[in-house]
């Protein structure tokens, strides 16, 4: 999962088997998606050789994790009922069609997955796209 990992010329950067994960995972919904671009000043086509160099057996893996999030649907909507009054905006997956690293043609149903955008990266992505 560590280590140096594999060098991807469209992010002129290494990633290890950890990041690529990491990187898929933000890939299921819209707005994980847009705010990992921003954040890096990466294109959708940068991404997709990370994506692509991971196993069918991987993105099971990833959807399984967007699968577990949706367990806490139920839960989380009537806690936020009882306190809030009203449900949270649930963000809604982003179906997702990629070839694996086994040559597989995967569509997942995607799902949501926790982001956190560290601001000053995030401001220096989105400056780097204006140029």
């Amino acid at each position: 999962m560590e280590g140096k990992g594999t060098f991807f010329p469209t992010l002129k950067t290494s990633l290890n088997r950890e990041q690529r994960i990491a990187l898929a995972l933000n890939a299921g919904n819209a707005g994980n998606l847009q705010r990992l671009l921003d954040g890096e000043g990466w294109s959708r086509g940068a991404i997709d050789p990370v994506l692509q160099s991971l196993t069918a057996a991987e993105w099971a893996a990833v959807q399984q994790v967007w699968d577990h999030f949706e367990t806490y649907r139920e839960a989380i909507g009537e806690k936020e009922r009882r306190v809030y009054g009203v449900e949270p905006e649930w963000i809604a997956p982003q179906q997702l069609t990629v070839i694996s690293a086994d040559g597989q043609a995967l569509t997942l149903r995607g799902g949501y997955y926790p982001i956190k955008i560290r601001s000053a990266r995030h401001a220096a992505g989105r400056a780097a796209r204006r140029r």
